[in-house]
């Protein structure tokens, strides 16, 4: 299996979870996400996280394999209101750092991310 590769499938299947999600009405305020994806995936971190979600909270990890398993690292970005992000690092057991942004592209986020990508491909 090619890890890089199927990352790369969850990003564009994440991508079009969030298009199809905008068709409903009620889910306006989830739109700022596709412009951060599309900004990761220009700094190429479709390329070394998969990108998930559940109901409409984006979760990006090292798994090689859709689903999480216990003890994986994984940050959660969940849209609260149309400028309002909640953004979590789960450690493997607890959520270890959880912060509120009005926008997406902060260095906070980054962090995140780079704490995230030390984490080993399982």
């Amino acid at each position: 299996m090619n890890t890089e590769i199927e990352f790369l499938k969850s990003w564009d299947e994440i991508e079009e979870f969030y298009l199809d999600l905008l068709k409903y009405e009620g889910w306006e305020y989830v739109r700022p996400i596709q412009p951060f994806l599309i900004l990761l995936r220009r700094q190429g971190y479709d390329k070394i996280l998969r990108a998930g979600q559940s109901i409409h909270i984006l979760t990006l990890s090292r798994s090689i394999n859709h689903g999480l398993k216990d003890g994986q690292h994984r940050i959660q970005i969940e849209p609260l209101s149309t400028n309002t992000f909640e953004i979590r690092y789960h450690d493997g057991t607890e959520i270890s750092k959880r912060l509120q942004l009005n926008n997406l592209d902060q260095k906070e986020v980054i962090e995140f991310l780079d704490e995230l990508i030390k984490q080993k491909v399982n």
